[in-house]
């Protein structure tokens, strides 16, 4: 389960305390991903997390901004999505008629990305709470 507090903590941590220079080079240098991990967990350490808690949390969200893991969860999601054959309008697809917009609309980057970027920090301080 997140808390508030958890929440609370992700947003000064990913988003008050991360400097420009940390956001355009996170994903270019460890040493950016390393800098913003550190400063993205200390407000956890409000909530008094263990030594291994504390260290799950830096340690996840380095791998989650550095490597940009989010944009392969949706490239996988994409690759495995259904695929459509359209109708005879040119329109409709097919397999599921009552879609009106395009197939995997809900899969589209920006918006996945952020989404499922949220989503692996989230879990990575819920398994961190339980060490």
């Amino acid at each position: 389960m997140i808390t508030a507090d958890q929440l609370v903590a992700h947003a000064v941590g990913d988003y008050i305390l991360q400097s420009d220079w940390m956001a355009n080079e996170k994903t270019k240098r460890s040493l950016a991903a390393a800098a913003h991990a550190l400063t993205y967990a200390l407000p956890f350490l409000l909530l008094r997390p263990s030594i291994a808690a504390f260290a799950f949390i830096a340690g996840t969200h380095f791998l989650v901004d550095r490597w940009r893991l989010a944009r392969f969860v949706c490239y996988a999601k994409n690759f495995l999505a259904p695929q459509f054959t359209w109708a005879a309008d040119g329109k409709t697809p097919t397999a599921l008629w009552w879609f009106k917009w395009e197939p995997r609309y809900w899969l589209q980057p920006r918006s996945a990305r952020v989404a499922i970027d949220v989503a692996a920090h989230y879990r990575g301080q819920h398994t961190a709470r339980d060490l």
